[in-house]
């Protein structure tokens, strides 16, 4: 199986902060100035035990920032225009930490 980098371009994420088993709160996230922004993924296709080909996707997280530490645990990993390339065209078959938590959020 074949890992390739992603772009996921958003105008917006939601994420809900658990305070119950129901009902939970949700918050509509966006970057201010920036629509729209990218969050940072993987996607690969695999093989099922049939042989049916399906696509999958994943965003990465990091630590969250001081404003979503208040929703939730983790946060997805928001590049700058200016490293998309960079992002790209990394290697995915070891980890890597070049990419700080996105600052600002609203």
């Amino acid at each position: 199986m074949r890992i390739v980098a992603a772009l996921f371009r958003q105008t917006a994420l939601f994420e809900w902060k658990r305070l119950h088993k129901k009902n939970n709160p949700k918050y509509e996230i966006s970057v201010s100035g920036r629509e729209p922004f990218a969050l940072a993924g993987i996607w690969s296709i695999w093989k099922n035990k049939d042989g049916d080909s399906l696509p999958t996707v994943s965003v990465i997280t990091s630590e969250p920032n001081e404003a979503m530490a208040e929703v939730h645990d983790r946060q997805p990993v928001i590049l700058e225009p200016r490293d998309y390339t960079e992002w790209l065209s990394l290697p995915i078959d070891r980890p890597c930490i070049c990419f700080a938590c996105y600052p600002q959020m609203r």
